[in-house]
């Protein structure tokens, strides 16, 4: 009796081991394999990226934003110090910026804006508790995007007039930044006609943080670079797709998927 007991539970925990060895056998097979990490890219993304920390609310980027400006414009004034009518223009200029990028924190609730017929406008979707904070700087205008109240993604539009970038092609502005990034990865995603298109080149920096090269030149004429941390910006499209679409009043699939054949995915 005593050794058919011992042979049950021999049996038992034989069996168990076997198909715990099974499960971690199909859990290894499913685990999404993880993307390597660019090294040489890291630190320039790093850099890129700048002092706003994935997860910052909109206040906290705009206080950041106005630090900068009212740092920059002080010692603006202090050089004019020789002509008082110059410091007072600098001062009404600077007024006017930081008032600017307070008014630019906006709530994508639905209600159709300027944003939705904009270089941004595959960069967002309403009705997922998502927002925006707009800062135009001297080479580029960046865009930061939130998803319920907490900073995920950077979207950067490099001035296309300016000295460093005017006359060049996007092949031309990827070897600039292969420069200091390295070699990307080319992405290659299928548009509403069926044809394979690039619709980005892509590096990976440390701590999940990712960053895509756009084209944007035939329409709006801007090289752009696109900033995320990838686990934040999952989230988002989970929740995209939870809210079952565009929700925006007035909107058409149809009349969109026609006026805009070049959006082919969410960013």
């Amino acid at each position: 009796m005593r050794r058919a007991f011992v042979l049950f539970i021999a049996s038992f925990l034989l069996i168990s081991w076997t198909t715990d060895a099974d499960a971690r056998r199909r859990r290894r097979r499913k685990a999404p394999k993880k993307e390597k990490v660019n090294k040489r890219a890291s630190a320039a993304i790093a850099a890129l990226t700048g002092k706003y920390k994935w997860g910052l609310g909109p206040m906290k980027v705009v206080k950041l934003l106005t630090a900068n400006l009212k740092k920059e414009f002080i010692q603006r004034i202090r050089k004019a110090k020789s002509s008082p009518r110059e410091q007072d223009r600098l001062r009404r200029e600077l007024r006017l910026k930081l008032a600017k990028v307070k008014r630019s924190y906006f709530k994508f609730t639905g209600k159709r804006t300027g944003w939705d017929s904009s270089i941004i406008d595959d960069q967002f979707k309403h009705n997922n508790q998502e927002s925006i904070v707009v800062y135009l700087e001297a080479e580029q205008q960046r865009f930061f995007f939130f998803h319920n109240g907490k900073l995920y993604k950077q979207f950067i539009a490099f001035n296309a007039d300016h000295k460093n970038y005017k006359g060049l092609t996007f092949p031309q502005f990827l070897g600039k930044l292969i420069k200091l990034f390295g070699v990307g990865k080319a992405e290659f995603k299928k548009d509403l006609a069926g044809q394979s298109r690039l619709h980005h080149v892509q590096w990976i920096g440390a701590k999940q943080v990712y960053m895509w090269a756009v084209d944007k030149s035939t329409i709006y004429g801007n090289f752009c670079v696109v900033l995320f941390q990838n686990e934040r910006k999952t989230k988002v499209i989970e929740g995209r797709k939870l809210m079952g679409g565009d929700r925006r009043r007035g909107y058409d699939p149809l009349i969109d998927s026609v006026t805009k054949p070049r959006k082919e995915t969410d960013y």
